[in-house]
């Protein structure tokens, strides 16, 4: 009877075991595989959540080696000029609570406002810049810029019958300040208005547009300005790639475990079954 018992576990224990690793492997792959899409362009967009040097950053510069020099740093209106004369930054557009609070008062007085925003803001990083569900209800597949970089909407107040949409005419206010030594001290002392007015606290958040790869020049930022949020090419493929290989060596892990602690229960049944089995002499 005990010899009968042991057998049936020898059989029932491998089909469980490995029942509850294939439903844990398929739980953790459905809800912790990354399957973002990585951008589609150079640019970077710049931004702050936590105000520290968090989760999503220390995955991507533990998998490229980097070591912050101060984990508190994150980029401020005061860091833009030096930032503009980094090798490979083109032109940095810096979003402006002002002009974006004079906007939301312009559709409620006028009802319709054509409003100039970077391209790359709506198409690639609407969620972390917020545009997407401002203006995103109309992201064709080309979006003529004029001449500055911006991509001009019509934005309506009702919205719900007129969605925005693109036109060709000139902006009437721009969400974002292309940075310009030139005009640099007016867009800080029109920001500083309205952050005493609005008693309202920023943090400073910009799209970098890049002269070739953006792979240097992202590992640059997160070394020097690793409480920063990014969200790049470089940034998206890398922590994606490295959190799904994380993902396969915690599934693998549990495997390999399930296999040993399965192998070393059959041998012990095996091993079992042999002492409960009765000798020649006893049948």
């Amino acid at each position: 009877m005990r010899s009968r018992l042991l057998l049936i576990l020898q059989i029932v224990i491998p089909v469980l075991s490995f029942s509850i690793l294939a439903v844990y492997a398929g739980f953790q792959f459905i809800s912790d595989y990354c399957n973002d899409t990585v951008p589609d362009t150079t640019s970077i967009y710049v931004y702050v959540v936590d105000r520290v040097f968090d989760e999503l950053n220390r995955k991507y510069a533990g998998a490229r080696g980097i070591i912050p020099e101060d984990e508190t740093s994150l980029i401020t209106y005061g860091d833009i000029p030096e930032l503009s004369t980094w090798d490979g930054v083109k032109d940095i557009y810096v979003f402006s609570d002002a002009d974006f609070s004079r906007f939301e008062d312009r559709v409620i007085e006028d009802g319709t406002v054509k409003a100039g925003i970077p391209a790359d803001a709506v198409r690639y990083y609407g969620g972390c810049s917020g545009m997407g569900s401002v203006f995103g209800a109309n992201i064709p597949e080309q979006m003529p810029e004029n001449s500055d970089g911006y991509v001009v909407y019509e934005y309506y107040a009702d919205r719900k019958n007129s969605p925005p949409v693109i036109v060709a005419d000139e902006p009437d206010i721009l969400l974002y300040y292309k940075y310009d030594p030139s005009t640099w001290d007016m867009f800080l002392e029109d920001f500083n208005d309205y952050i005493i007015r609005e008693d309202a606290i920023s943090d400073a958040e910009m799209l970098i547009t890049v002269d070739g790869d953006s792979k240097e020049l992202q590992q640059r930022l997160m070394k020097e300005y690793p409480a920063s949020n990014y969200s790049s090419a470089e940034f998206t493929k890398t922590w994606k790639d490295e959190h799904n290989r994380q993902l396969s060596v915690r599934i693998l892990t549990a495997a390999v475990s399930v296999v040993l602690i399965t192998v070393a229960a059959e041998v012990l049944f095996g091993i079992l079954r042999k002492k409960a089995a009765p000798s020649k002499n006893e049948s």
